[in-house]
């Protein structure tokens, strides 16, 4: 995540390396071009496709497993970064879930999926005695 947008309710989700090129939003050019971090080698610039999605980030925090998880909706927006991206419209002011990672300790990175399995993986996690921290 590298930004948000408080006006909007957006945060950005990005990558500097590939996505599945089925993920790409074809409203938009998708660029095989130089890595964006290193400067050598290729990765896919581009916007990826709108749609429901689900964010998780499964983190080890003072010894015990958690699983980090956001819902939200994927819009319609080109990138505007060098890479791929998403912009994630979410429920909760953006402001609070910021805060809620901070307050959490979640690390950075995250898994993007584009569907809603925020049921599967609770339930995995109840199975596995996991707590989930909700945004």
């Amino acid at each position: 995540m590298i930004n948000i947008d408080e006006e909007k309710n957006i945060m950005t989700f990005w990558h500097c390396g590939n996505a599945a090129p089925s993920l790409a939003n074809p409203k938009y050019e998708l660029l095989l071009r130089n890595h964006p971090l290193a400067g050598q080698g290729t990765a896919f610039w581009g916007a990826l496709k709108p749609g429901k999605v689900t964010i998780a980030r499964f983190c080890n925090i003072d010894g015990q497993y958690k699983l980090f998880l956001l819902k939200g909706e994927a819009v319609d927006m080109d990138r505007y970064t060098r890479g791929v991206m998403a912009n994630v419209k979410i429920e909760k002011p953006v402001r609070q879930v910021v805060e809620q990672i901070i307050a959490e300790g979640v690390p950075h990175h995250y898994s993007l999926v584009w569907d809603d399995v925020a049921a599967e993986l609770k339930e995995i996690c109840g199975l596995l005695q996991i707590p989930v921290i909700e945004a």
